[in-house]
């Protein structure tokens, strides 16, 4: 993998983020190997199954191992970048951009990935429902 390349030849690499299920990229690389990671939920078994030295976390819409961080999902990836703004940029700049972006400043990656009031509602359409269940139909598995 080019990421393990680059640390093998000494090249510092100051974050490694990923989104969705790019962690299965970073765990192929062995950079996950002892680590904390989030997923995709619908990718979140498989992970935990083929890489049992990563410590899949079910929940967070982010994590931070080091300098490695993981992502659930693409909207989490914007929560996961806002992150590192704050921490190097600080409060009022992640907020400045959130607000630029016209997204909310999430708090720090804890929050669960399934919102208990998406999950109360029905949706009357097939293909919504399909979604939300996570359909293999929708869902490629390799």
């Amino acid at each position: 993998m080019q990421i393990r390349r680059l640390t093998e030849l000494g090249i510092p690499l100051a974050r490694i983020p990923d989104v969705e299920a790019g962690a299965a990229f970073h765990a192929r690389a062995g950079l996950l190997d002892g680590r904390r990671a989030a997923t995709h939920w619908s990718y979140r078994d498989r992970l935990a199954r083929e890489y049992p030295d990563i410590a899949v976390c079910p929940d967070p819409i982010f994590t931070r191992g080091g300098n490695v961080w993981t992502s659930a999902g693409i909207t989490a990836g914007i929560d996961l970048a806002l992150a590192m703004v704050e921490e190097d940029h600080g409060a009022k700049i992640a907020r400045a951009v959130a607000r630029w972006f016209v997204v909310f400043l999430q708090g720090p990656g804890g929050q669960a990935q399934f919102s208990t009031q998406l999950a109360a509602q029905r949706p009357s359409r097939q293909p919504i429902r399909q979604t939300q269940n996570g359909s293999p139909t929708i869902w490629p598995t390799s």
